[in-house]
């Protein structure tokens, strides 16, 4: 599953490459917003079981569909043969997940900018550049940390181990 991402500046956001050799893949996106992309999805088929299931409920570079095969239409691409036949485009997902509730679109890029990150309401510097670099459009793909100002400073946490008691009050063996 493909639910609920902002995904931003991509070569490609979402990609789908089934081989027959690899056996088939069940795809079911969902409720994505992508900006600064050409291409949203790369998608192939050569397996018959493979299903791709591209809901409508996206946003792509500002744009949103009435439908699934608008999304087809428009926004997949095919580079390699022979593409996604008819037969492997699902018209409903062929993966769910019982209980989960895919949140819209409409809403999916203000929910993620606020609560990206290891800690959303206390992040560190690079959490911080990351949501803002996406919020300003100005994020680029990096090839090192060096692109980025290094590895960032991080404060050494020590303590001291205590291992429990086992359940007759002997103290757990450790190997050497």
């Amino acid at each position: 599953m493909i639910v609920n991402n902002l995904i931003d500046d991509a070569n490609f956001a979402m990609k789908g490459d089934c081989t027959a050799r690899r056996g088939h893949q069940l795809i079911s996106a969902m409720g994505n917003v992508v900006t600064r992309t050409s291409r949203p999805i790369v998608a192939r088929a050569m397996h018959p079981d493979t299903r791709y299931y591209f809901g409508p409920d996206h946003i792509f570079n500002g744009k949103t569909f009435e439908s699934v095969a608008a999304i087809w239409e428009s926004q997949i691409y095919m580079p390699f043969a022979p593409g996604v036949p008819e037969g492997n485009r699902a018209t409903e997902p062929p993966v769910t997940v019982p209980g989960y509730t895919v949140k819209p679109a409409a809403d999916v890029e203000e929910w993620v900018l606020a609560t990206a990150g290891a800690r959303p309401a206390d992040r560190d510097p690079v959490d911080a550049r990351v949501v803002n670099d996406v919020k300003d459009g100005t994020g680029t793909i990096i090839a090192s940390q060096e692109d980025v100002g290094g590895w960032p400073e991080l404060e050494e946490n020590r303590r001291e181990l205590e291992l429990p008691a086992t359940g007759r009050g002997l103290p757990r063996r450790t190997s050497t």
